[in-house]
């Protein structure tokens, strides 16, 4: 089995790319909103938005921590925001 990278200890651009582990992201939304959030539930999460292509699960590190990719994360959420804002604008307006 072939060794896998170690855990990033802040989030680092590969190639452009940027790569986050679940704990490390887990720790910096803890510490930006003071808010009290276990892994294992924001790991849950994050595979439901690669299952639906906001991010990429790209590897686990050697202590089993997957490692995700956020490269283009921010702007396929803005894409659903927006879209999911002018329908529901758009449905308001029929109704007045």
């Amino acid at each position: 089995m072939p060794l896998r990278p170690p855990t990033p200890e802040t989030p680092t651009t590969d190639n452009d790319r940027l790569l986050i582990s679940t704990t490390t992201l887990a720790t910096a939304l803890e510490h930006r909103f003071d808010l009290d959030l276990e892994p294992a539930t924001l790991e849950a999460v994050l595979f439901e938005l690669d299952r639906a292509g906001y991010l990429e699960w790209v590897t686990l590190t050697t202590d089993g921590d997957h490692v995700w990719d956020l490269t283009d994360t921010a702007e396929k959420t803005a894409d659903v925001i927006a879209a999911v804002t002018a329908a529901v604008a758009g449905a308001l307006l029929e109704r007045v």
